[in-house]
């Protein structure tokens, strides 16, 4: 594992990098294309001696373009940069993007970011890459600008699964189906959310399953219904547990809470000190939808054979 630090300008990333092999993208989701990406990114800084770096940015064009944009982001910045550096780079790069950076000419942005700000040696970018203003710059133009300054590039080809290019598209038209299992396929992990653990209505201890109610970090959640989730939390094991996304529409609620019920550590367990912990939650299966039931009587009883449906998929 490298050691990894996060860069918010150029002025700091100039003064802590040298001669840098670089990526340059959004990142997010952080899928098994990027991966790819970044491994090659690694190879070559170390022919080379130098640090591998990601350069991103913050906030995605999309929602700087775009204001009212619904969520649309896999990633929180900072879950996005372990991510980066648990795939093997040394630094992330997040600059803001901002009118001075959007106004950028293909041509400026090469020598004002890669060469002036980075002083990079080489890089490296998928083949839909665009860039500077108005996306005008090609990977045909990145080539030649960065060649007549002294820059080697490389434009590396879609990873394909199943015969189609995987994309950060391609992975939110999935969890928005709630292909969590296709997921795990094309992140090489489960989609996790990050959040803190609040104080509920305690509706679940009434019903003899203690959850934890998770506020999530995350812009974007699962479809409404039922998951076999993991949960994690520092200084303990995974959890294995079962997760209700929706309104509770059984109780008439109507605001959406992300409850999670552990399975590994008995059931009193959930309550060891987690309220204001930090936790991360791994989504591996879409269990069923969630529906309003007659009776809470009803609800119990769904809620065990989830339960059961669980278990046998962790094998507990």
């Amino acid at each position: 594992m490298y050691q990894h630090t996060v860069y918010r300008s150029l002025e700091e990333a100039s003064a802590g990098l040298n001669h840098p092999v670089v990526t340059i993208g959004n990142f997010d989701g952080v899928h098994i294309g990027h991966q790819a990406i970044f491994q090659r990114v690694r190879q070559l800084a170390d022919e080379r001696s130098v640090p591998a770096v990601a350069l991103t940015f913050a906030p995605h064009p999309v929602r700087y373009f775009r204001k009212d944009a619904p969520p649309f982001r896999l990633t929180t910045n900072s879950q996005k940069a372990a991510l980066i550096g648990q795939y093997g780079l040394d630094a992330t790069v997040a600059l803001a993007f901002d009118d001075e950076l959007a106004g950028l000419t293909p041509a400026d942005f090469v020598e004002q970011v890669l060469v002036d700000g980075l002083d990079a040696t080489y890089v490296v970018v998928g083949e839909d890459f665009a860039f500077g203003k108005g996306r005008a710059g090609t990977t045909a133009d990145l080539e030649r600008l960065c060649e007549e300054r002294g820059i080697e590039t490389e434009i590396a080809k879609h990873v394909t699964l199943d015969g189609e290019p995987v994309s950060s598209t391609r992975v939110r038209r999935e969890l928005a189906a709630a292909h969590m299992e296709e997921i795990v396929r094309l992140l090489g992990r489960p989609y996790r959310i990050l959040g803190e653990v609040v104080r509920g209505e305690q509706r679940g201890r009434k019903l003899g399953f203690p959850t934890a109610n998770i506020s999530p970090a995350n812009p974007l959640l699962p479809p409404h219904g039922v998951y076999a989730t993991t949960l994690h939390v520092a200084d303990l094991p995974a959890l294995h547990s079962i997760t209700n996304v929706g309104v509770r529409p059984t109780f008439g609620a109507s605001e959406v809470t992300v409850e999670c019920f552990v399975l590994s550590h008995g059931t009193d367990e959930v309550d060891l000190d987690l309220y204001g912990e930090s936790v991360e939650l791994d989504f591996w299966k879409f269990v069923r939808e969630e529906k309003k039931f007659d009776s809470p009587k009803d609800l119990v009883a769904q809620i065990q054979r989830d339960v059961a449906e669980v278990r046998r998929f962790f094998k507990l």
